[in-house]
Order: C-alpha cells, then sequence, then structure tokens
C-alpha cells in the first residue's frame, strides 16, 4: 500500500493554538513570498530575453508587469478554488488508459 500524503492530521493529534497561529502565518508568509518570487523571476527573464532581441520600450516594460500582477492574482484565485472544493484530499489514483487495449476497428 502506497503512503498517502494528503492525509489530514487526526483530530488526536490537535497542537497548541498559539503554535497553530504561528505556522499558519509562516505558512502565508511562505505562500505569498513564493507567488511574488516566482512571478518576478518570471518577469525579469522574460524582460530580458525581450531586450536581448529588441528594443524594450516601456509598454511593453509594463505589459509585462501587468502580465506578472495578474499572474499572481489568477494563481491565488486557482488556490482559492482548489483549497475551496477540497482538491487535495482527493487522492492520486492510478490512470486507467484505453491506449493499450486492442484495437476495436477493422484491420
Amino acid at each position: 500500500m502506497q503512503p498517502n500524503y494528503y492525509k489530514q492530521i487526526p483530530a488526536e493529534n490537535t497542537i497548541n493554538p498559539d503554535t497553530e497561529k504561528k505556522i499558519n502565518m509562516s505558512r502565508k508568509k511562505i505562500y505569498w513570498l513564493s507567488q511574488i518570487s516566482g512571478w518576478s523571476l518570471f518577469v525579469i527573464v522574460n524582460i530580458i530575453v525581450v531586450a536581448s532581441f529588441e528594443k524594450l520600450t516601456v509598454p511593453r516594460f509594463e505589459l509585462w508587469l501587468l502580465i506578472g500582477f495578474v499572474g499572481i492574482i489568477l494563481t491565488h484565485l486557482l488556490r482559492k478554488i482548489i483549497r475551496k472544493q477540497n482538491w487535495l484530499n482527493l487522492g492520486l489514483k492510478k490512470p486507467t488508459s484505453t491506449a493499450t487495449a486492442e484495437p476495436s476497428g477493422p484491420m
């Protein structure tokens, strides 16, 4: 049997509420730091690539900043949907494929 990494912690393993607040705060900081640094890196790399092939104009620079900002917003909204729908607790299932089945058409 494979381990389920997405299992929730059982109720009997509760922790101190103060410690839980600190953990949640640090998780939020890590989340936002990851979001901002990841999208900033994406924007910076793309600006460097664009600037290496053509002149970087102010409107193009502003467009890349907008793309980064919209990326942060959209991925944050997707995270909210994932958490609200509880998709992380669905678990991983072994995929089934019909690609290995015998062909059903005439040969």
